[in-house]
């Protein structure tokens, strides 16, 4: 029996003491454990994560400043402790939603298309903005450069686009700005019946929903001449034949007068446009309304800076004396000032309806446009065809009107003449205005200013001639004539831009080349006489008298296509060096595309042959013969780029 007891104390003891062994190894294995994943956490900065252990099970504990830093510090412990099982108790504090800016788009529309910025809700609507564009611009070209990253739209959305897509579409120039309830439209329409008409569909559109901000401009037009004529008959009221303001501003100033009363027409009666002089032009039409007014019967004409003042009968010479004076006080400055009292008689009526007579033509880079009067159809068909002639067919625009009036003595001489003179520059007017010629324009060369007057005063003794050229300075220098250094360094700029390019292994020049050889031959008819040289180079690779005679037949090629553009062959003369003037090393890939290269120089002078039959062609400091026998290009198996 104490046998038995005597096992059981040692078996009882060695369990104990196993057990005791294998709780201190899981304990530490715990611990080991534990300390690898703070560890971890430690590395990632997380100072807030705390691990409690139980066995093989690991807890992860702590407050998170996101859910993103709790996450990756779970993940983090379950590759840190692979045997384990983590488990997360950790919060965190949940970050507020991503605020996003409300929807706008910028649409920019010109002659290219419409380019589209800024940020949509979704793809979906950046989808339907493009087909919109394109479906309702007729092939119109749509640039999109917006993002996504805008709030949703409000639950009316829907009308905003329809605005947008209108003016986008249907304005020439504009700028649209789309926001929700909002639309900004900075544009310009054709004429102002067409900016009525969009106008009218945008706010369709637009409803009661959507607030349109509109800045919507018509272009402004050139009034030509720039002219205010009334009329006055005994015992009426002033009539207005012409008016053109600068602006509604001078448009109402102009109405106001018309009416001493203060009564102003509810409709406009001018044109509004371009062309008008600087100065007090309303000043100077109220004036001259004043003026007439003050007459029984009469007329006021004003074009630019110039106001004429007729009395009509009854007026007598002692009641328009005063009404002269009080009119040259208030005329404003700049303008001038002419007065005739009309008698009552067909000699006085006929000198003044001839003063009256105008015509003006105005040069233009598509060729003249014909404005004015005629007294019969036969003189303007004359004038016209006249003009077809000196400016070719199509070139001719503009309307001759016929008038009973008779005309300037000698007027379809002057009006022949003033198509002449036109011819001469480029761009400007000619203009008959009674009995004085003014001509404008640009001119290359300023002997023609002296000229033109010249032929002008002896050709037409009855008028007033006043010419007023610019010279083109520019023009005139780029027509001096290069001698051969400057012609040499201009070809080799303008060669530089753009190298004339041959066909691998041979002299063959490429289609692509054409336009840098029409600027070169450009380039020669300002060259004076001087002989230039086209001398052709190629880089060291093969043998030598292959890029000798390669050279030579790419020079000569040059040449060539020159002489076919206009270029006289005896100014011009090809050479070939091979590779014996290199300008760069011919070691390198790039040195030898250097060297293969064309250049142009100025050419030694030709001697003049002596009568012993000397070659003319000898060149005076070398001895050599500078022109070359035509080469045949070399095989293209043979020779190389």
């Amino acid at each position: 029996m104490s046998r038995f007891l005597l096992f059981f104390v040692i078996f009882v003891g060695l369990g104990l003491t196993i057990w005791q062994i294998a709780s201190r190894s899981s304990g530490a294995y715990e611990r080991m454990l534990v300390q690898r994943v703070e560890n971890g956490l430690e590395v990632l900065g997380y100072d807030w994560a705390r691990i409690r252990a139980d066995g093989l099970k690991l807890e992860l504990h702590g407050h998170a400043p996101d859910t993103f830093a709790r996450e990756l510090a779970l993940e983090s412990a379950r590759a840190t402790a692979t045997v384990a099982t983590v488990t997360s108790y950790a919060t965190a504090t949940l970050a507020p939603p991503e605020r996003r800016d409300p929807i706008r788009i910028e649409f920019l529309r010109d002659a290219t298309g419409v380019t589209m910025t800024g940020q949509t809700a979704n793809r979906d609507m950046r989808t339907l903005l493009n087909s919109r564009l394109t479906g309702g611009g007729a092939g119109l070209t749509v640039r999109d450069l917006t993002g996504i990253q805008a709030a949703p739209p409000p639950r009316n959305w829907g009308p905003e686009i329809d605005v947008a897509i209108m003016a986008a579409t249907k304005l020439a120039n504009a700028y649209v700005v789309m926001e929700p309830g909002q639309v900004l439209i900075d544009g310009q329409a054709i004429d102002a019946k067409d900016r009525s008409q969009l106008i009218a569909a945008l706010r369709q559109a637009a409803g009661e929903v959507v607030l349109l901000n509109l800045r919507i401009r018509i272009p402004e037009k050139v009034i030509a001449p720039f002219a205010f004529s009334a009329e006055k008959l005994p015992g009426g009221e002033i009539q207005v034949e012409t008016c053109a303001v600068r602006d509604e501003a001078e448009d109402q100033a102009v109405r106001a007068a018309l009416d001493p009363n203060g009564r102003k027409p509810a409709f406009s009666i001018c044109q509004v446009g371009l062309g008008g002089p600087d100065g007090d032009w309303p000043g100077a039409i109220t004036s001259a309304i004043v003026a007439l007014n003050a007459l029984p019967a009469g007329r006021v004409d004003l074009e630019y800076r110039h106001i004429r003042l007729t009395a009509a009968p009854p007026t007598l010479a002692e009641d328009f004396d005063p009404v002269i004076e009080r009119l040259e006080k208030a005329t404003p400055e700049g303008y001038t000032l002419a007065t005739v009292l009309q008698g009552d008689d067909i000699a006085t009526r006929t000198e003044i309806a001839r003063d009256l007579y105008w015509m003006k033509l105005n040069r233009t880079a598509e060729g003249v446009e014909l404005q004015g009067q005629v007294p019969d159809a036969k003189a303007a068909t004359a004038i016209r065809a006249y003009a077809l002639a000196i400016f070719g067919a199509g070139s001719v625009t503009g309307e001759l009107v016929v008038i009973d009036t008779p005309a300037p003595r000698h007027w379809q001489i002057a009006a022949l003449a003033m198509v002449d003179q036109l011819a001469l520059s480029a761009g400007g007017s000619a203009q008959m205005a009674g009995h004085t010629i003014t001509v404008s324009g640009t001119l290359n060369d300023p002997r023609l200013v002296r000229l033109i007057q010249r032929e002008l005063e002896s050709g037409l003794p009855n008028y007033d001639i006043m010419t007023r050229f610019t010279i083109d300075l520019p023009a005139q220098l780029a027509a001096i004539p290069m001698p051969g250094p400057r012609c040499a360094a201009r070809l080799s700029a303008v060669h530089r831009a753009r190298l004339i390019e041959f066909s691998t292994g041979s002299a063959r020049i490429t289609k692509e080349s054409g336009p840098v050889l029409d600027a070169l031959a450009r380039v020669f008819e300002r060259c004076n006489d001087d002989r230039i040289e086209v001398g052709g180079h190629t880089d060291s690779q093969g043998a030598e008298d292959l890029n000798q005679r390669i050279s030579q037949a790419r020079a000569e090629a040059v040449v060539a296509a020159l002489v076919e553009r206009g270029v006289a062959p005896d100014r011009i003369v090809a050479k070939g060096y091979g590779e014996t003037v290199p300008v760069a090393s011919n070691e390198t890939e790039d040195g030898r595309a250097r060297n293969r290269r064309i250049e142009f120089k100025q050419a030694p002078r030709l001697a003049i042959a002596p009568e012993s039959g000397t070659d003319a062609n000898t060149d005076t400091e070398t001895g050599t013969n500078a022109e070359t026998t035509d080469t045949p290009a070399p095989d293209a198996d043979k020779a190389r780029e």
